[in-house]
């Protein structure tokens, strides 16, 4: 979708506000304000719309009932996509009272490219409301804040992507092919360690997942140097989790191609730092890996040693993702970084706690929860905090070895939080976002929605202040 700022008018109008004032009505066309004059006394529902000779004009209002016009814009953008696609239109102008607004205008623009996001490349047919082109039209947005939206924007657009390619395709080569060429384009470098360099290294959690696959795993990982502060991210890459020899229910498996949610969000948040230029130097650690049942795959019962040197008995093989974690956690900590945020759609458990719109926020810095949610909630990005306790590490006692890789029925979000804890020894100031619920829309209309990607970069746009 091409985004412009001010360019020369297209012939279709979608005007969408929460509370219209005159400022919003003046940068409009004569013609296009008498439309939104009258729709104000026939406006019952959600849109209205009138041709003017062969345009289309679109209002449509909404109403922030969760006290962040944000996330207000949020809950009505399928609606939103709903509206455009019944008209049939492809490009238009777009004019919004939050664009207007100097502090809601980049994430509501992201919110309004989200919210025309297609995927539609295996398709023979476009989908019906498919966007070509949008003309923002705005008295207030500065050209420096415009192109801020269309890198985050982009970003996420590219999380969304990588998430919805489908596990015949996203391999972990695939994965790390693509997480490459981002690194190439943004100036930065990039190596992939392979199965050889996996063994020589010990890195005992992905050779574990992904030893059942006939594609190997592999650990791709990223640098870009814009500053001194180091940072590092780390995103969970499992391609494609059948739950191995602990086999998941059929029901919904297709959907587990959405596993590889946090090594896209990670990426996605990479390709938008560096193209920001901002202050950091950023390393990624992408661990991919199918978890699939083979007479070779891992068992419940085995032991195996992680890179930490970390013994741990495997009593389920679903709860894989910390395995690969775990392993590339303790690299990231051996960077000694000034912070280490990790993303994983890790737990049912955690959906099961705060529901599909909320990430699970888990880190034992009381200043990086407080930053991050506040990032997060100005993009519409839900975050809250879980506890981290000795009560749950102690529920990952073993008696065979130094831990189990599962902590028994309850509480299990945070006994996977305790598990990743323990590969953390260097750095004091590090998250944990378990993404399972806000990763993906689930059901017939399933899709990745890049979930981390903005608030996380509005994080670092505002720790690049103090850099």
């Amino acid at each position: 979708m091409q985004l412009t700022l001010n360019a020369t008018p297209l012939k279709h109008y979608l005007i969408v506000y929460s509370s219209l004032s005159d400022r919003l009505v003046d940068i409009l066309p004569e013609n296009v304000k008498k439309v939104v004059s009258y729709s104000k006394r026939w406006l019952q529902s959600n849109a209205f719309h009138c041709h003017i000779e062969d345009s289309v004009v679109i209002v449509f209002r909404f109403s922030d009932n969760y006290g962040n016009p944000i996330f207000g814009l949020k809950k009505v953008a399928g609606k939103l996509r709903e509206v455009v696609g019944y008209y049939k239109i492809d490009s238009f102008n777009l004019v919004s009272d939050l664009i207007e607004d100097s502090k809601l205008a980049v994430p509501a623009i992201n919110v309004f490219c989200q919210a025309f996001f297609s995927f539609d490349i295996y398709r023979k047919e476009a989908s019906r409301n498919k966007i070509e082109s949008v003309n923002i039209i705005s008295s207030s947005l500065g050209a420096e804040n415009f192109e801020i939206a269309k890198i985050i924007s982009s970003s996420v657009y590219l999380a969304r992507e990588l998430q919805n390619t489908p596990p015949n395709v996203a391999t972990p080569d695939w994965m790390a092919e693509r997480a490459l060429a981002v690194a190439d384009e943004v100036g930065g470098r990039g190596e992939v360690w392979e199965m050889d360099r996996l063994e020589r290294e010990g890195m005992g959690g992905i050779l574990a997942v992904g030893k059942g696959a006939y594609d190997p795993p592999n650990l791709t990982v990223l640098e870009w140097k814009g500053g001194e502060k180091r940072v590092c991210l780390v995103g969970k890459g499992v391609t494609f989790d059948t739950g191995g020899i602990s086999l998941k229910l059929p029901k919904s498996m297709h959907e587990m191609k959405f596993d590889k949610s946090g090594a896209c969000v990670a990426l996605a948040i990479f390709n938008a730092v560096s193209r920001l230029k901002l202050p950091f130097h950023l390393k990624v650690f992408l661990p991919f890996a199918f978890n699939m049942p083979d007479g070779k795959s891992y068992r419940p019962g085995d032991i195996i040693t992680l890179k930490s040197g970390l013994r741990v008995e495997i009593q389920n093989t679903d709860a894989e993702g910390r395995l690969l974690l775990a392993d590339a956690l303790f690299l990231a900590d051996s960077e000694k970084p000034t912070n280490i945020v990790e993303f994983s759609t890790l737990t049912g458990a955690c959906v099961v706690a705060l529901g599909e719109e909320i990430a699970g926020l888990f880190t034992p810095s009381d200043s990086l929860a407080k930053d991050l949610i506040e990032a997060g909630e100005e993009y519409g990005e839900k975050m809250w905090r879980m506890p981290l306790d000795q009560i749950f590490r102690d529920k990952l006692k073993s008696v065979h070895a130094d831990i189990r890789n599962v902590g028994g029925r309850w509480g299990g979000a945070c006994t996977a939080a305790a598990f990743l804890e323990y590969s953390i020894k260097n750095t004091k100031e590090w998250a944990h976002l378990d993404i399972a619920g806000p990763a993906y829309v689930e059901g017939d209309k399933s899709e990745g929605t890049g979930f981390g990607v903005a608030g996380v970069v509005n994080w670092f746009i505002k720790n690049a202040e103090n850099c």
